[in-house]
């Protein structure tokens, strides 16, 4: 059990750093370096990505 653990804490620590440095993208670069008129695009490839994250999961 001691390797299941080992693996489900360093997954556990991945998916928080991921999901950080996304925050960080989304919140903080996307606002200082994109002009307005380019958050609808970005909006738009966000929610497609995330429409299509499950279906490539699938296989």
């Amino acid at each position: 059990m001691g390797v299941i653990r080992n693996q489900s804490f360093y997954n556990t620590i991945v998916t928080y750093v991921g999901f950080a440095i996304g925050a960080f993208n989304v919140l903080i670069l996307f606002t200082h370096f994109l002009d307005d008129e380019y958050h609808g695009l970005v909006a738009f490839v966000l929610s497609t990505a995330n429409i299509m994250m499950p279906l490539f999961a699938l296989g």
